[in-house]
């Protein structure tokens, strides 16, 4: 009996080792199915989570490699590729996203969110948004946060090449409004490595930052959840905003577009591998409207001709949290109470989960 449970054991431990799911199309780095890595360089267990700890945020530390700088795949700004997951444990699904990065991992820009059911389908098209820049060095990665399983954040990365517009006459000037463009995208979402952010099991994550290219897997609407922020690129969750003016740049985002505009102008060599060239509207960055707060009334004066003093106004009493499921306005927030909020998604209420820490829900307002 005991020697038929250690063969058991042993049959089963090949597949729990490929029993997650992993890029296939461009090839990640260093992935056991490209012919061109070295034998010695391929990662047998590639469809691994990244670390609990973040240490191998992002790309599992691939990216640092001297090797790792080959293009496995070009497009052109505003065109289209895909991008293609295989293995054999989806875990029910999950939110994903594919994201750029043209500072080798620094600070990542969110091109596509796909919100539940993800990666329940082996291949999903993106756009290259009109804005992107030209580079022989692009990072492209695909992240994922699965609904079923251990609280984990899977990432794998591929080099890339993008060919942008050419500017015209005003370069100068269009160079640097291209690269704000890129710039003001949203950051990539990171949770589930030990910053303090952890995503709820059985529930699809609601990116508070999904961008402009967003696809809802069936019956999202209303259950996913957020309890993480987007990510700068150090794994930290950045805090939540507070005004519904479009927000300031961040300083990684002033810097990625500083550094873009600096290398604007440098050659680029012609690539040898093929190109996706078919034309679709770029992406833009979608500013959530949040209500303010009313002002609460004046107390009344006191009348001159008495000594008693003058009864306040009382304030007007806090609206109640709707329930997470209600109808509500597409963008809103709402305070479920002082550390838990919700957004409206469609007509929805999705619930987010807490707060960042030192912060506070109060009506309709995160500060």
């Amino acid at each position: 009996m005991h020697l038929f449970s250690t063969l058991a054991v042993a049959a089963v431990l090949p597949f729990l080792a490929s029993a997650h799911m992993q890029m296939s199309e461009p090839f990640p780095i260093n992935s056991p199915e490209d012919p061109a890595v070295p034998a010695n360089l391929k990662d047998s267990d590639y469809s691994s989570p990244l670390k609990a700890d973040g240490s191998n945020f992002p790309c599992k530390g691939y990216h640092k490699q001297e090797t790792s700088h080959v293009s496995k795949a070009t497009y052109k700004a505003g065109g289209q590729g895909q991008m293609s997951i295989k293995g054999g444990a989806a875990h029910n699904g999950g939110s994903c996203q594919i994201s750029l990065s043209y500072d080798n991992g620094e600070t990542w820009k969110v091109i596509k969110s796909m919100i539940g059911g993800c990666p329940l389908t082996t291949s999903y098209d993106f756009t290259i948004p009109q804005d992107a820049p030209s580079s022989t060095d692009v990072l492209l990665g695909w992240t994922w946060f699965n609904k079923v399983g251990n609280r984990e954040m899977y990432m794998n990365c591929a080099r890339v090449t993008v060919e942008g517009s050419t500017p015209g006459r005003h370069r100068r000037a269009q160079v640097v409004s291209r690269d704000n463009a890129f710039a003001s995208l949203p950051d990539m979402y990171t949770c589930n490595l030990g910053k303090g952010c952890t995503t709820k099991e059985g529930e699809d994550v609601a990116f508070p930052e999904p961008g402009s290219d967003v696809v809802h897997g069936d019956g999202v609407a209303g259950n996913g959840s957020g309890g993480g922020q987007a990510s700068n690129g150090s794994g930290a969750p950045a805090p939540a905003a507070s005004s519904p003016a479009a927000p300031l740049p961040s300083p990684a985002s002033s810097a990625l577009a500083a550094n873009l505009a600096s290398s604007a102008s440098a050659p680029f060599p012609t690539p040898t591998n093929s190109t996706r060239s078919a034309p679709a509207p770029s992406g833009s960055n979608v500013v959530i409207p949040i209500a303010s707060k009313a002002p609460a009334p004046a107390p009344a004066p006191a009348p001159a001709t008495t000594a008693a003093p003058a009864a306040s106004a009382p304030a007007a009493p806090a609206a109640p949290a709707a329930p997470a499921g209600g109808s509500c306005t597409a963008g809103s927030i709402v305070c479920n109470s002082p550390t838990t909020w919700s957004m409206c998604v469609g007509t929805s209420l999705v619930s987010m989960g807490s707060v960042a820490a030192g912060t506070t829900c109060v009506n309709g307002k995160i500060a």
